[in-house]
């Protein structure tokens, strides 16, 4: 029964916030932001184990942070414009 259960869809690779800026950054070049190092008022994670969407779903990650970036902006650019 898969009802209760939970499944993890990720790229089972963890990204670093700052590279998710960065690809930002490619799309949006006035952002102004500033990079704090050792900040300890945050949780660390880990990356999201993604074994169950792998063999219950036969999923696999499909984008690279930077594809998904880009993918997403050119959604949401269609859907306010569309």
């Amino acid at each position: 029964d898969m009802s209760r259960e939970f499944i993890h869809i990720s790229g089972g690779k963890a990204v670093p916030l700052v590279k998710f800026v960065e690809e930002l950054e490619k799309y949006f070049t006035n952002m102004d932001y500033e990079v704090k190092e050792n900040v300890d008022d945050r949780p660390r994670r880990g990356t999201m184990d993604n074994t169950k969407a792998r063999a219950v779903l036969g999923w696999e990650p499909r984008f690279d942070l930077a594809r998904g970036v880009e993918d997403y902006l050119t959604y949401a650019s269609e859907e306010k414009h569309g």
